[in-house]
């Protein structure tokens, strides 16, 4: 069947109010087709402009918190240094006590060794001279 012989079916049947009632029908077709087109385009665009504005939510919310994070590494960090710093420098003074006592000790052992070499010349110098008082002496 082709639209001619629908279209004479119709005058036939029903006259010109049949024929306006197919082209009613027809249009009424089209236009919800056309409607559903429309509704269909902008429920995707407002699905769209909400899931950009979720992951723009989404992407600032993590921004904050990276940039929360990084102050909070930031400030352990300063204080680290800061400790660092005064760990090194109690080191430093430390290390400085204990060379300076070193060089203390040093010259303390120099001055006694040439104590003991004086008696020991002077021991010597007495047993040269008197000789062992004693058998136990040496």
């Amino acid at each position: 069947m082709d639209v001619k012989q629908v279209v004479e079916d119709m005058i036939s049947l029903g006259g010109l109010g049949g024929l306006a009632t197919l082209i009613g029908t027809i249009w009424a077709i089209i236009h919800e087709h056309k409607k559903d087109e429309r509704q269909d385009d902008e429920d995707r665009r407002k699905l769209a402009d909400w899931l950009i504005q979720k992951v723009k939510e989404t992407s600032d919310d993590a921004m904050k918190n990276m940039q929360n994070k990084y102050q909070d590494l930031k400030a352990d960090f300063d204080q680290l240094s800061k400790e660092k710093d005064q760990m090194q420098k109690q080191l430093g003074q430390q290390i400085a006590l204990k060379e300076e006592e070193n060089r203390s000790l040093r010259e303390s052992n120099r001055r006694l060794k040439e104590t003991n070499r004086a008696l020991k010349q002077e021991n010597d110098e007495y047993r040269s001279k008197f000789g062992m008082l004693n058998k136990g002496d040496l």
